[in-house]
Formats: structure tokens, sequence, C-alpha cells
């Protein structure tokens, strides 16, 4: 493993998870976002806008390889 890699960035999911995960991350601020600007009034808003998050930093760091290994 490169020491200047993330744990995660050595995964090779297969091409159609690396892809999902991709454009799962690009969709997700489409949500939070407006989720933001309604207001994080109440507790299930607020767990709604921190889960996305999670998710958001997830899916970034599993899709990150999309379509780079056909560059190299």
């Amino acid at each position: 493993m490169d020491s200047d890699r993330w744990p995660l960035q050595t995964v090779r999911l297969p091409p159609a998870l690396e892809a999902l995960a991709f454009w799962t991350a690009i969709v997700l601020p489409t949500i939070y976002v407006p989720l933001l600007f309604l207001g994080l009034y109440s507790l299930q808003r607020q767990l709604l806008f921190v889960l996305l998050l999670v998710l958001n930093a997830l899916t970034i760091l599993l899709g990150q390889g999309h379509r780079r290994a056909r560059t190299r």
C-alpha cells in the first residue's frame, strides 16, 4: 500500500459500483444544500443533514477512481 493514499483508495470496486458512487457524490449536494436553506430546526432534519454529509463523503472516497483507471 502506498503511504500517500487513503485506505479506501486501495480498494477496487467493480466499475458499476464505482460509477454509482461517483454519480451519487455529485447528486447528493442537490439534496442537502436546499435542506440547509429550509433550516435545520428539528432533530430529524439535523440527523438527515449529518447522514447525507457522511454519505456524501463516503461516496466521494469510493467513487474517486471512476474512469481514472482507463486514462492511465
